[in-house]
């Protein structure tokens, strides 16, 4: 009697074993009337069901429309809803991971504006993002929400693009700032002044707007900031072409200037007012000169290059004055004439040299 017991009860529990995986299944809470319209055509009948009284899918519903028949179409649906809940539920995420992530923006020198800094956790952040959001675009369940989840892509690229037109652009500008701060830099090279002027007000707009809203992920959003830093670039590559090309003309007419380096010219070439600035690199122009003597004149009131000065403090008189205030400006001209001094001081020295030997002690002669 026990054994035909146990007989029947296993019966009931076969019999009733699609109504549990059908219990199951309809407790998965990402069923949704939101399935693509390929899975609701082969089951017309769950949305039918779903959808005859209340939003809510229950068992007895189930059952009623016969839905058991039909548990591997439902578990397929349900595994298909929970992949794409889980990936639209990443990408709402990541787009709240950006809460308070912003922009510093600190003082640079006196210029009055400032510099990006502190981009490591942005940067970061970014990089882990882009990556993840490829890999979700590229997922067939990201099909409900593909065009949310292009639009962060393309929010999360515009950022990076943001970030290194940027970097060069602050990089560069930071170089060329005090270049382009003198004056004299600027009359001789008008047409590239006025293109870093342009630039200067780019940038400047671009940090006072970052400072109004330092939100990092807003800066992705805004594409107007990434056109001007684009722009910016694009003008002091320009700019850069402009200056090497005016350094090369400065090396042509004083060859000896391919002794220096770009900073090292522009250093003289920004104070050209001022011919002393010249005297640290004499050294690297001329091997033996390592300093030159000026003197004011009292009568005309002008300054004049009078000697030429050793290392060892050996003093040779110039046979010929040179005043570079006639060169106006044009460092590369006087210096040339410092050139020519320089041969003539020594081809006179070793002139009187000669004439000398037959007349004086040896040992005086040579000290």
């Amino acid at each position: 009697r026990h054994w035909k017991d146990i007989r029947e009860l296993l019966n009931v529990v076969d019999d009733n074993q699609p109504v549990l995986a059908l219990d199951d299944t309809t407790e998965d809470k990402f069923i949704s009337s939101e399935l693509s319209s390929d899975s609701l055509t082969s089951t017309e009948t769950l949305s039918e069901t779903k959808n005859s009284s209340s939003s809510t899918l229950t068992l007895e519903k189930a059952l009623e429309a016969g839905l058991q028949s039909k548990i591997d179409v439902i578990r397929d649906i349900v595994a298909r809803a929970s992949k794409e809940n889980a990936l639209e539920s990443a990408l709402i995420k990541m787009e709240k991971d950006w809460d308070g992530i912003d922009f510093v923006c600190t003082p640079y020198k006196d210029t009055g504006t400032c510099v990006l800094g502190g981009t490591e956790d942005a940067q970061a952040l970014l990089d882990d993002q882009l990556v993840k959001t490829q890999s979700i675009r590229a997922s067939p369940f990201s099909q409900p929400f593909g065009d949310r989840a292009v639009v962060w892509s393309e929010t999360l690229q515009r950022l990076q693009d943001t970030l290194d037109q940027w970097g060069s652009c602050q990089a560069t500008w930071q170089y060329l700032e005090p270049i382009f701060a003198s004056e004299d830099i600027v009359k001789q090279m008008p047409v590239e002044g006025e293109k870093f002027k342009s630039v200067d007000q780019m940038y400047r707009n671009v940090v006072d707007a970052t400072a109004k809203n330092p939100s990092a992920i807003q800066c992705g959003r805004d594409e107007t900031r990434l056109q001007s830093l684009e722009a910016a670039n694009t003008l002091l590559d320009e700019i850069q072409r402009g200056l090497q090309s005016y350094l090369e003309l400065k090396r042509i007419a004083f060859p000896r200037f391919f002794f220096l380096s770009n900073d090292e010219m522009l250093e003289i070439l920004s104070e050209t007012k001022d011919p002393r600035r010249v005297q640290p690199h004499l050294r690297k122009c001329f091997e033996g000169i390592d300093s030159v003597t000026f003197e004011k004149n009292e009568e005309d009131d002008r300054e004049y290059i009078v000697a030429m000065n050793s290392v060892e403090g050996e003093e040779v008189p110039f046979n010929t004055f040179i005043e570079p205030a006639k060169a106006n400006g044009a460092v590369e001209r006087w210096l040339c004439e410092v050139e020519t001094s320089m041969l003539e001081a020594v081809e006179k020295q070793c002139a009187a040299g000669v004439r000398a030997y037959a007349t004086t002690e040896r040992k005086k002669w040579v000290l």
